[in-house]
């Protein structure tokens, strides 16, 4: 499958998963609400008039598009997702 990937690209999900927060980041630290050796889960940095925020739900590694992300790790995004009203 072809790779849309620019070399040296910075993205911007993985430096939240990381815990990385620079010139580049818009999402900071505090913003995120749960972390787990596979997903993280934050407060989206940019917000809309009426909407206070959202949460979204990333793989903390990198994956080019759906087609690529293991089943484990969708099915544990999947599983947070049901259970993040609770936060």
């Amino acid at each position: 499958m072809y790779n849309h990937k620019p070399e040296n690209y910075v993205y911007q999900f993985c430096l939240v998963s990381y815990g990385i927060e620079n010139e580049n980041s818009i999402t900071k630290q505090e913003d995120i609400i749960y972390h787990y050796d596979t997903i993280t889960a934050f407060i989206a940095a940019g917000c809309w008039k009426y909407n206070k925020g959202y949460v979204l739900i990333i793989p903390n590694e990198y994956y080019e598009n759906i087609y690529k992300l293991p089943s484990l790790i969708s099915s544990k995004i999947h599983d947070f997702e049901k259970n993040c009203i609770s936060f």
